[in-house]
């Protein structure tokens, strides 16, 4: 479904992302891991046409990238889950995920329903500002804007951030129960053993470079992934 080759993004001269290549296939759940400042989350906004880069390719369902504004590649079936939420915090949970549906393709009804089946709890409290809402809650109401838009590929950056482990838990399996659905997913995280858990396949970012890749039963068997990231 996706395919990067040599993708490459500097800030001010800096470089963020070097000769990056990766693959996410239709149905897979691919995660990418590693430190704070590896460029996980350069890697999702360049996908959508946030940051500019400066040599590579990718291509989503055969179609180039390169050419296209953000909102068409929303449109094409892209979605992004940010790092933080970025919810509408004086707006209504309803108000914030029929701003979700603008772009998409799925009726609003439709799509408001099957969002309140997957979080309940967002439909006993869709006239509740967002602002007032949990962590937790917030996250479920940050995913459930995204897939407003009926995407093809869901990217979530950090879901588990700030979150407690029992949250976190609850969100990694409705993760799962997506996957299971049939959606594609590309999700980073820093909770690496979680996110390698769910994972078919996974990929180590490190410093702008991809140093490790694999399935994911290798790779939590990898002695460095142990060592540097499982404290094993």
């Amino acid at each position: 479904m996706l395919q990067v080759r040599g993708l490459s993004v500097a800030y001010d001269d800096l470089p963020a992302l070097r000769d990056v290549s990766f693959d996410v296939g239709a149905g897979e759940l691919v995660t990418m891991i590693g430190p704070n400042g590896a460029g996980k989350t350069t890697t999702l906004k360049a996908l959508l046409g946030l940051l500019p880069y400066s040599a590579g390719t990718m291509t989503f369902q055969g179609q180039p990238l390169h050419d296209q504004p953000p909102y068409r590649r929303v449109r094409l079936g892209l979605a992004l889950v940010p790092e933080g939420r970025h919810i509408f915090p004086r707006m209504t949970v309803q108000e914030n995920l029929e701003l979700g549906a603008a772009q998409g393709r799925r009726a609003p009804v439709a799509a408001l329903e099957w969002s309140y089946a997957l979080f309940p709890i967002l439909a006993e409290r869709r006239k509740q500002l967002a602002g007032t809402l949990s962590g937790g809650q917030q996250q479920m109401l940050a995913i459930s804007r995204a897939l407003m838009s009926n995407p093809q590929l869901l990217m979530l950056d950090e879901p588990s951030l700030g979150l407690a482990p029992v949250v976190v838990d609850q969100l990694y399996d409705k993760i799962g129960a997506l996957k299971a659905e049939g959606l594609t997913i590309l999700l980073v995280e820093q909770q690496v053993y979680g996110a390698l858990e769910l994972a078919d396949r996974a990929y180590v970012l490190e410093t702008g470079r991809i140093v490790r890749e694999g399935k994911r039963a290798d790779l939590l068997a990898d002695d460095y992934i142990q060592k540097t990231y499982l404290a094993l």
